[in-house]
């Protein structure tokens, strides 16, 4: 999968795959914006969408 090999390249564990192109994400407080902002970006990215 794209997207999960971008985020890996960049240290990001991109969560579970599952049935057709669905991943499922877990997050807590303790995960930064900036983190989750990057994450986002990067999947934008992948899907053709840019920034």
């Amino acid at each position: 999968d794209k997207i999960l090999a971008a985020l890996d390249a960049e240290g990001i564990l991109g969560g579970l795959p599952l049935a057709g192109d669905e991943i499922l994400w877990c997050c807590t407080e303790l995960c930064a914006k900036e983190d989750m902002d990057k994450a986002a970006a990067i999947v934008r990215t992948v899907q053709g969408g840019g920034r």
